[in-house]
This record gives structure tokens, sequence and C-alpha cells, in this order.
């Protein structure tokens, strides 16, 4: 897990600036959004690591642990997830003191956002995606316009909680997976 692709820098994003750079990835045809100051590394999945990571809620990495969100299951139809590719990548995120890892199937692009293009999501659709993303952004490029949305980090770690717990039954009787 060392071919790190990228390393943002330290520099944040002003509220004085035009447009925000953000790290765009799709999981389940959706493109998705983080800002560059959330990002930490996004690093190549080894095979073996791939593999075995799509049941996995907790991961070590660089001796931290890192929670593991699954986004394929809120973002996807059954049909859709059991036939996913393999994990090419893991978006390493930082949400205040908390750490995640974001399974994707290809390697994720920086781009800018202008902020004058980012919107707020119809209550109606913020929670029909369980309002992980509650601002989205319509991005011009070759002529075609994609929907961007802007992950909320904490909203989709409160979801993988709810979706942990609820697959394990009593939280009591239930323990994480960890690959270490």
């Amino acid at each position: 897990m060392s071919n790190t692709l990228i390393v943002p820098s330290t520099q944040s994003t002003t509220a004085l600036e035009e447009s925000c750079k953000a790290i765009v990835f799709a999981i389940a045809n959706q493109l998705l959004a983080l800002p560059l100051s959330a990002i930490v590394k996004v690093i190549y999945c080894s095979v073996e690591l791939s593999h075995s990571i799509h049941n996995q809620e907790l991961i070590l990495f660089d001796h931290q642990p890192l929670t593991v969100l699954n986004l394929h299951s809120w973002l996807a139809s059954t049909a859709m997830a059991q036939g996913r590719s393999p994990i090419r990548c893991l978006i390493i995120a930082q949400a205040y003191q908390d750490l995640y890892a974001i399974p994707v199937d290809r390697p994720p692009t920086l781009q800018e956002l202008p902020l004058a293009d980012i919107q707020p999501l119809p209550v109606a659709y913020s929670k029909a995606i369980a309002q992980m993303a509650d601002h989205f952004a319509l991005v011009n490029q070759q002529d075609v316009t994609h929907k961007i949305l802007l992950l909320d980090l904490h909203q989709a770690a409160h979801l993988n909680a709810v979706a942990t717990f609820d697959e394990g039954g009593d939280e009591s009787e239930s323990s994480p997976n960890i690959r270490v």
C-alpha cells in the first residue's frame, strides 16, 4: 500500500477564492467529491488488499486505524453491488481527528470546482441518498454536464456504522472485521 498517487499540499481553500480544489471519484456511476484539504493521501491497493477489503470495517494503515466507508452499498443497486469491480485505490481522508478509507474502483481526479456552481441539493434528493451529501456541483467537461455530489464524511461514517450494526444484529454481539 505504499504507492502514493497524491499527497496534497497543506494550503487550504479560503472563502475568497472562486473555486475549490477537490478530489473527484466515482462510486456506482455517481461522482463524489471531497475538498483537497480533507485528503491525506490516495494509494493504490495491492491485489490481495483489493479482494479482502470489500467486507472490512476497519484497517490499519501506517499503524493508524482507519474506518472503511463502503459507499457502494449506499449508492449502488443490489445487482450492481454484487458485480462491482475490484478496488484499485483507497482515498484516505480526514474529518476533524477521524481518518477514513474510501475504496474506489478507479483512481480519482483532481478538479477545480467553481464555487458559483455549487448548489444545495433538494431535501428529497438528499434524503434519498441518506443525506451523505447536501450540496452538488454541475461541471461541464467536453460538452457533457456532470453532477458531482459533495460528500459529507461524518454523515457517511454514521451511515456506515449504522449499516455495520444492522448487519451484525445486536451491537454487543457484533465485532468489526479488522484487516491488519
